[in-house]
């Protein structure tokens, strides 16, 4: 009996863990960038890995296509895109990644590249991707890791920020 209310306990924990973020943009002389989209992720006792006893599964994704991001005024010039989160309601063990899952649609002989492996999205800026161009339509999909039935029940959240760069 006792193995069975620690298990529910567990359960229960997780079912009241709560995951969401906020996207911003910050344009740079002229050049716009613009992302909509967001992520909510509930944790339930469906996220046990091997059912009652178990710990929640190792990684928990979004659509591919969580967040479009557009591109404009950039007269044809290269720039690069840099993400960090800020907020301090974030579990310490938690981890937050995103990736590049599409080119969107660019002008004619205009380019984008990197970003399509998972990256961690920390406090600090960092390099997600690159380009020429206006562009509209570049989606991105995000992972959390490092949730487990030991996480402290809540409601947690985080604001990520895109920053467009010549």
């Amino acid at each position: 009996m006792i193995g069975n209310n620690i298990t529910d306990r567990h359960c229960l924990a997780a079912a009241v863990l709560i995951f969401g973020f906020v996207l911003m943009t910050a344009p740079l002389d002229g050049v716009t960038i613009d992302a909509t989209g967001d992520w909510g992720l509930s944790i339930g006792r469906e996220d046990l890995a091997g059912g009652a006893g178990s710990d929640l599964r190792e990684n928990f994704e979004s659509s591919p296509n969580a967040s479009t991001v557009d591109i404009g005024d950039t007269s044809g010039g290269t720039w690069s895109v840099t993400v960090r989160r800020s907020g301090v309601e974030w579990p310490e063990e938690a981890r937050m990644y995103v990736r590049r899952t599409s080119t969107g649609t660019f002008d004619e002989d205009q380019t984008i590249s990197g970003g399509t492996a998972y990256q961690e999205i920390t406090l600090t800026d960092s390099f997600l991707f690159q380009g020429s161009g206006d562009g509209s339509g570049v989606t991105l999909q995000y992972r959390v890791t490092g949730v487990s039935v030991s996480t402290s029940a809540g409601i947690y959240d985080t604001t990520l920020h895109l920053e467009i760069t010549e």
